[in-house]
Parts: C-alpha cells; structure tokens; sequence
C-alpha cells in the first residue's frame, strides 16, 4: 500500500469518525432539543392552564359582584317603594275630610274610654271640635299633633297616645312583612 492510499484511509477514517461524532452531535442536539421542546410544551399547558383557571376565577368574581349589585338596586327599589306606599298611606290618612275625621275621633275616644279613665285630651285645633262633641266633661288642650288623640288620666301618670303619628307607626312596623309580601310576591 502506497503512502497516498495510507493516507487517503487515514482521512476516509477521519472523515468517517467526524461525520459519526458530528452524527452523534446531531442526534444528541435533536433529543435534548426535542426535550426542551417538550418540556416547553408541559410548561405551556400549565401556564395555559392557569391562565384558563385565573381567567374563570375572574369571571366568577365579576358574575358575582353583578349579581351582588342587581341585588342591591333591586333592594333600594322595593325599599322605595315601600316608602312611597307608607307616605301615600299617610298623606290619605292626614287628608281627611272635616266628617272624616270627626267619625275617626268618636271611634279614638271610644277606645280610650275602654282603656282609662281620662280627664285630659289632647288634640291638634282641626279635631277640637269632634272632641268637645263626644266628650265635653274634660280638660281639653291643643297638641301639635297631625291628628288622632292623646288622654291622660286625673293624676296626669298614665297616657295613651292615639294620635295618627303613633297609630301609623304602629301600623307600618307590624304590617311591613305583609306590605312588602303583597307588593313583591
């Protein structure tokens, strides 16, 4: 064998062990690419996931505080209008006619003569008259009162108020579940 054909083995072998490291380079490289590449992947479908996750989360907050605000205006509307039917109520109740409110006095100063034996009556000027017409035996003296009655007895320790702003505020606290029952049912 001749020094060029030695020689040309020699490189051929190089070459041969070159390109088989540089093969095994490559199919190393291609397998820890292929890793990072997967590993990437898992990374990107937790993160996907967790975004997805974040992003209902956000939304459910977002649902709720909604709803919590529906809830809220819905309250304040039935709550004014619960003011508006009391303050309508009212207004009928303190806009009584002069035979109106005569017939609803006789019917206070029945009830009061049941309860106590009163020698004092207070009223307001309007209902003055209704009074000394079914009672004229007592002291009688005039209150700022929208209207209705007020007695007390001789010795001035009892009273019992009949007087439309404490009747209506009874009525309003014991009817409110009623009142709202009928109105939002």
């Amino acid at each position: 064998m001749s020094l060029a054909d030695v020689k040309k083995e020699i490189i051929a072998a190089a070459e041969a062990k070159a390109s088989k490291i540089l093969g095994d380079k490559q199919q190393l490289l291609t397998q820890e690419h292929l890793k990072a590449l997967q590993s990437l992947s898992i990374d990107l479908e937790e993160e996907n996931k967790k975004f997805h996750s974040y992003l209902e989360q956000l939304e459910n907050r977002e649902l709720a505080s909604a709803k919590l605000e529906a809830k809220k205006y819905l309250f304040d509307a039935k709550k004014q209008l619960l003011a508006e039917a009391y303050t309508q109520s009212w207004d009928a109740i303190t806009s009584f006619s002069g035979s109106e409110r005569t017939v609803f006095i006789k019917a206070l100063l029945a009830k009061a003569k049941k309860e106590l034996d009163f020698k004092q009556v207070y009223c307001n000027s309007q209902d003055k008259n209704a009074v000394t017409s079914v009672v004229n035996t007592v002291s009688l003296k005039v209150q700022p009162i929208e209207g209705g009655i007020i007695v007390e007895n001789n010795d001035g320790t009892v009273k019992v108020d009949y007087s439309f702003e404490t009747i209506f505020e009874q009525i309003k606290e014991t009817s409110m579940q009623n009142v709202a029952k009928t109105l939002f049912s």
